[in-house]
């Protein structure tokens, strides 16, 4: 079973506290990127059937039901706490929606439904959706071969499979950390290099975050592409996320983030 430190109540707090949590996906730097994968092959999916795998507060499956006017949306998740705000969420959405006279067939509660449900054993209705997505959520998962097998086989044909993960740069030190201050000996910008070691040691990973221990598990870039290809999908898009330099002329402080890939983009379909 996936640990479920989400329902830690102290946690849960914390991570409460995080710009994503409070502000959903426009404070996802790599949003933008994700937003058009799942679009480039219809500008928008209203008749759609679209599932969101590790769906959190359901951020996605709101903007896919308000903004991609998906048909339905269905969003997974293993913690009761995250489906509870996410529940909580869209009926405020709802209201909104209410006062504004908005079609009642329409509606938010309508057409979106959470479920519980753990990613290693999850049993996902054949040839059911169009669009799957997931956000930072794989890298949970032990068996993630299961998987993307049973992802390839609840999409229908030329069906799109959209996620993110923090990229194996990332995951596979034994610790987050940074080499160097960022200055030079005369006071000026200096690089830092990001310490990385045991990057083919695949597997189980424990890093502390947010004050509590996550596991998580390592795997690398050719590791990912493999179970993809190995399940039958064919590859779109790859993109090993850095900011531009647009967004460091509005986020200067992303600067760092130039020095490693932080997440890991792909979009698949399935062709067959």
């Amino acid at each position: 079973m996936s640990q479920n430190i989400y329902d830690n109540p102290t946690f849960f707090a914390s991570y409460n506290t995080l710009p994503r949590s409070q502000h959903g996906l426009p404070s996802a730097p790599e949003w933008p990127l994700l937003k058009s994968m799942v679009l480039v092959k219809q500008p928008d999916i209203k008749n759609a059937r679209v599932l969101d795998l590790g769906c959190g507060y359901g951020w996605f499956c709101r903007w896919a039901a308000e903004e991609g006017l998906a048909a339905k949306v269905h969003g997974i998740d293993i913690s009761e706490k995250m489906l509870e705000r996410a529940r909580e969420m869209t009926a405020t959405d709802t209201e909104r929606e209410t006062a504004t006279g908005i079609d009642s067939s329409l509606s938010l509660h309508l057409r979106i439904n959470y479920v519980r449900a753990d990613l290693e054993t999850v049993v996902l209705e054949k040839e059911g959706y169009d669009v799957v997505y997931s956000s930072l959520t794989f890298h949970y998962v032990s068996d993630l071969a299961r998987l993307l097998n049973t992802v390839y086989a609840a999409l229908k044909r030329n069906g799109r499979f959209v996620f993110s993960v923090e990229h194996p740069i990332y995951t596979a030190p034994k610790e987050d950390k940074w080499h160097g201050d960022g200055t030079n000996d005369d006071g000026n910008d200096g690089l830092q290099s990001w310490l990385l070691n045991g990057y083919g040691d695949e597997g189980e990973r424990n890093r502390n975050w947010l004050g509590d221990d996550v596991r998580k598990y390592h795997r690398t870039t050719q590791t990912y592409l493999t179970l993809l290809l190995r399940a039958g999908f064919v590859l779109r898009e790859f993109v090993e996320w850095m900011p531009s330099d647009k967004d460091l002329e509005e986020h200067p402080e992303w600067a760092v983030e130039r020095n490693r890939p932080a997440f890991l983009l792909i979009a698949v379909e399935k062709s067959v």
